[in-house]
């Protein structure tokens, strides 16, 4: 481990890609006396990186790629020296990469298009300085931008991100201590199934919402079928199914559409106009 027949002789050894080894070419006669450091062929067995090669009394190695093992030759002529197994484990976290599985698998999430009706789960995965996957890492989570602060737990090796505020975008990060936070690509969100409708008297969630009418059989009313969402987003106008409850004159036009045309004609009629889409809650 150190020149001139000084430190040890180098047997099974640990190492990680943060570390290296200085190894050195001392020369022995045959009675185990050290002569002097000589100058050899250095290579290596097994599939340790960067493969060894150089010439000289010492190499300084330097590991690259975790999970690697392999011993380190010293050749002199027809005399072979030989080190113990060295094993390569990966260094400390230098950065961090989010992923959609755990422990390394699945793919780095990058651009998403998700709605409100969705959840997202993403992965801290920490890698060291030459790119071994190190472990999943127990990050602090945040969106940016307009994203819902909508992300359980907000420490930990995995988070879900569950939205609710259709229209907004921006990226989440995962923190972990000094290495380089993750980050995902943009978050796109949108608005979800219309799980319910609301009758308007205004076009793409215009106007309000109709409640009690006053008219007259001279007077026309205009409604407008808004679908939303179950957690309140406005999605789109739908083409529904309309009707009339109690007294009221069947006098809708069209009966099915995104919005219809209520034209009474008989005086002293009462009741409700409904709006019918799907397996959503009516109007």
């Amino acid at each position: 481990t150190e020149a001139l027949n000084a430190g040890d002789v180098y047997s099974d050894t640990t190492i990680t890609t943060d570390s290296s080894l200085t190894l050195h070419a001392a020369g022995y006669d045959a009675e185990d006396n050290y002569l002097h450091d000589v100058t050899v062929t250095w290579s290596n067995t097994g599939d340790l990186l960067p493969a060894v090669s150089g010439t000289g009394t010492s190499y300084v190695f330097n590991p690259t790629t975790a999970g690697r093992s392999g011993r380190i030759q010293a050749d002199s002529a027809s005399i072979t020296g030989t080190t113990g197994t060295i094993l390569i484990d990966p260094g400390s976290v230098d950065y961090v990469l989010i992923r959609d599985a755990a422990n390394n698998s699945g793919n780095v999430v990058g651009a998403v298009s998700m709605t409100t009706d969705e959840s997202l789960t993403l992965y801290a995965a920490g890698y060291d300085a030459e790119d071994n996957y190190v472990s999943d890492v127990a990050a602090d989570w945040a969106v940016t931008n307009t994203l819902d602060n909508a992300l359980v737990p907000v420490t930990g090796t995995s988070t879900v991100f569950s939205p609710s505020t259709s229209g907004t975008d921006g990226t989440i990060t995962a923190t972990f201590g000094a290495a380089t936070a993750g980050e995902t690509g943009t978050i796109d969100v949108s608005a979800g199934a219309v799980d319910y409708v609301l009758i308007r008297d205004t076009a793409n969630n215009g106007g309000s919402a109709v409640g009690a009418v006053a008219m007259s059989t001279d007077d026309n009313l205009t409604l407008y079928a808004a679908g939303y969402d179950a957690e309140d987003n406005y999605v789109s106008d739908v083409a529904a199914d309309w009707a009339v409850t109690g007294t009221l004159d069947n006098a809708v036009s069209p009966g099915t559409g995104t919005s219809t045309i209520f034209s009474p004609y008989t005086s002293s009629t009462s009741g409700t106009i409904t709006a019918t889409f799907g397996a959503a809650t009516a109007g």
